[in-house]
């Protein structure tokens, strides 16, 4: 099981918080273990870092007595660099983490989690048409088997261009060989407000398939 950082789960799902780069995934399970995510750097309080490692040398028993005065004030001025230098450090801090995943609906659960991508191509003929809502049904075909990961439950407008996104949970399918792809059209309320003189069309460029436990496409 390998579940990704995200803020929350609408956003998961939309695939807004994918890949492993950067620590962002975790193991889970009887594998899990913590997954540590630093937040930006803040000034360390002077008064906390009473710890460090560094420290000014006793050198006053090396001096004679008439020497003390210029000692003393070589030492203030070590001190006085170091809390200079102190006011700028900075330490990570760690806050913590919300970490999601899918699983197959099936027994015994653990299966693969895919991202699947439309993207829109950028055409005259495209543009023209303005976009139109996606809503596709895709099936991935594996040496293993095939299964279908249904349509988002919501169809999103997707301009020319563009690119929309949503995330499938399937048994292991093995290496992936074939891609089916059905194409629900929406008769809803928001398809409605969408005028125009002519029918809507989508113009496909491609579709991406990625797995998140590899990454391969």
């Amino acid at each position: 099981f390998v579940g990704a950082a995200c803020p929350s789960w609408e956003e998961y799902k939309h695939g807004v918080c994918w890949g492993c780069q950067h620590t962002l995934c975790a193991t889970m399970g009887f594998h899990a273990r913590p997954l540590h995510i630093h937040t930006p750097s803040t000034p360390r309080d002077n008064k906390q870092d009473t710890s460090s490692g560094s420290h000014i040398p006793n050198t006053i028993n090396n001096f004679s007595s008439m020497d003390m005065s210029a000692a003393a004030q070589n030492i203030s001025g070590m001190e006085n660099r170091k809390d200079s230098g102190r006011q700028s450090s900075v330490e990570p801090e760690e806050s913590s983490v919300k970490v999601f995943l899918g699983t197959s609906p099936q027994a015994p659960f653990c299966g693969e989690q895919y991202r699947v991508s439309v993207v829109t191509a950028l055409t005259p003929a495209s543009l023209r048409s303005g976009g139109d809502l996606a809503r596709f049904t895709v099936t991935l075909q594996g040496h293993r088997g095939q299964y279908t990961i249904p349509a988002p439950q919501r169809p999103t407008f997707v301009e020319a261009g563009g690119r929309m996104s949503w995330l499938g949970f399937t048994p292991s399918l093995g290496h992936l060989h074939a891609l089916q792809v059905e194409y629900e059209k929406d008769h809803g309320f928001l398809h409605a407000l969408i005028f125009r003189f002519n029918p809507p069309t989508l113009y496909v460029d491609y579709f991406d398939i990625e797995e998140l436990s590899t990454g391969l496409l």
